[in-house]
């Protein structure tokens, strides 16, 4: 067990840390989004005996939240990169980071969605998949209404936009994933009108 104590004019933003597998880290590593009131949020690593690894720039100012999304191999050629949405109550930005050295560098960035909405307790209104069965893992995100479901894949020039799936409502839960046995991914998304939309 390994216990991390932060600073006083630190916190940790989020229920619980995020365990990932990032090339140059040994083990797994626990991705955590740390904020002060005077310079916002930034994303920080830290490794299996609570060692900070890496972490990215702040944002600059407070009370900005960085909404860590997942990490895993999506970028262009495979790269594992984390991906992150700045702000996502005021203007949502996809963002995706490397990891180089000591640092999580932003490698790319995508304007138009949102992670979350202020005040709900569903973190997990976004997620990594193949949704185009092409073997990357691609960006599953509600738009900045919550009104679809964004699917963006990276590419060397930053985030392409793969399509949208329409909710007929407002996103009002997590969204939940499978991949059935033929591997074909199914996703569930619950709406403010009371119904379970599916799609596959």
């Amino acid at each position: 067990q390994v216990r991390v104590e932060l600073p006083e004019h630190e916190v940790v933003e989020g229920v619980s840390p995020m365990m990932v597998d990032l090339e140059g880290v040994p083990g797994v590593a626990a991705l955590v989004t740390i904020s002060t009131a005077k310079l916002g949020a930034r994303l920080r690593l830290y490794d299996g005996v609570g060692r900070i690894v890496a972490e990215s720039e702040p944002i600059g100012r407070g009370f900005r939240w960085l909404h860590q999304v997942g990490a895993g191999p999506t970028g262009p050629h495979g790269e594992t990169e984390v991906i992150a949405v700045r702000t996502p109550h005021i203007g949502g930005i996809v963002e995706a980071y490397r990891l180089v050295g000591d640092r999580l560098e932003r490698v790319a960035s995508h304007a138009g969605y949102s992670s979350h909405r202020l005040g709900s307790p569903n973190l997990d209104m976004a997620l990594l998949a193949d949704v185009d069965a092409d073997g990357r893992v691609d960006l599953v995100v509600p738009t900045d209404g919550m009104t679809a479901l964004g699917l963006l894949t990276r590419s060397a020039e930053g985030f392409d936009t793969l399509g949208e799936l329409p909710l007929g409502a407002t996103l009002a839960s997590n969204l939940a994933a499978a991949v059935d046995e033929d591997g074909r991914l199914h996703l569930a998304a619950a709406t403010d009108d009371g119904r379970l939309r599916v799609f596959h």
